[in-house]
């Protein structure tokens, strides 16, 4: 079977159940936090998704530590354990993706992602109102602090990027320095 088949029934039953017992909003944010310790640490990755490598409680241990202060999720527990018993764990990571995407459909959320040179707390209002106004949805901004862009804003949804630094106005003002120098000559 395919496996985003697998994971897209995992995830839609998963969302169900956590919708049904009312903690859909914990779970999420939960999500996050482990899909992005996911990200960051390949090993804890292996880690979790090898079915035969790890105990299931030395799994569980380790994705408890992952929310820390939080105590892990009863649900997330029971996903785990259940495709452990199914022989899908491999699937985890996958199910967990696809769970965040239900969740964002299912209440009309956008991510974004926004990088600054610094830290600029009235811009996230703005962004946030924006997309709501304009777009009906609600923003999810994940913040980047990247001072090699000198100021202004990197905006990246819906596939789009509005690159509005200064670093890209220096790049375009010395390649254009550049192509009239080479005419010159």
């Amino acid at each position: 079977m395919n496996s985003g088949l697998i994971a897209a029934r995992y995830a839609k039953a998963f969302l169900e159940y956590v919708n049904g017992r009312g903690s859909v909003d914990d779970v999420y944010n939960q999500v996050r936090v482990i899909l992005s310790a996911m990200g960051k640490l390949p090993k804890f990755r292996l880690a979790i998704t090898d079915s035969k490598a790890i105990a299931m409680d030395r799994k569980l241990e380790l994705l408890a530590a992952s929310v820390d202060p939080q105590p892990l999720a009863k649900e997330i527990a029971d996903l785990l354990a259940l495709m452990q018993k199914n022989s899908r764990v491999e699937f985890f990571r996958l199910t967990l993706l696809d769970f965040l995407n239900l969740y964002r459909e299912e209440r009309n959320i956008v991510m974004v992602q926004l990088t600054t040179a610094t830290e600029q707390p009235k811009l996230v209002p703005l962004i946030e109102k924006l997309v709501r106004e304009d777009f009906g949805k609600t923003a999810d901004i994940n913040r980047k602090i990247d001072p090699d862009i000198v100021g202004g804003f990197i905006f990246e949804s819906w596939g789009y990027r509005i690159d509005a630094s200064v670093r890209r106005d220096l790049d375009e003002l010395r390649d254009e320095l550049l192509e009239k120098n080479t005419r010159l000559v």
